[in-house]
């Protein structure tokens, strides 16, 4: 998760001033990463889960470098879950035990606070 919220800020202001001041927005865009380290050191394609129903076109040149997907929210959702375990980590498992020529190498998968 991406949060703003509970950061302190160092602002340069000029010297005759006692304060500055940081405009804040009332309710900020919640985005989630889905990050997956290997206990090689290496790591899979990251989950972006962003609050929007449509893919933004902005973003279309990183479109293939992320497993990208969108919730109201943008918080993660079972399908959403379902969607990244099936399409990324799944078809990751089965590479690198391709890789190692041993089909079947154990994994473990730890999440944190997600039910």
């Amino acid at each position: 998760m991406l949060s703003c919220k509970d950061q302190r800020v160092k602002v340069i202001i000029p010297v005759e001033r006692k304060t500055g001041v940081k405009r804040i927005e009332k309710e900020g865009e919640h985005i989630t990463l889905v990050v997956t380290i290997f206990a090689d050191g290496t790591m899979s394609k990251t989950g972006v889960i962003l609050p929007l129903q449509n893919f933004p076109r902005a973003l279309e040149a990183m479109k293939d470098d992320y497993a990208w997907a969108g919730t109201s929210s943008g918080w993660i959702t079972e399908e959403v879950y379902r969607g990244w375990v099936q399409n990324v980590f799944v078809p990751e498992i089965i590479a690198r035990r391709a890789k190692l020529e041993n089909t079947k190498a154990p994994a473990l998968l730890l999440l944190d606070a997600h039910s």
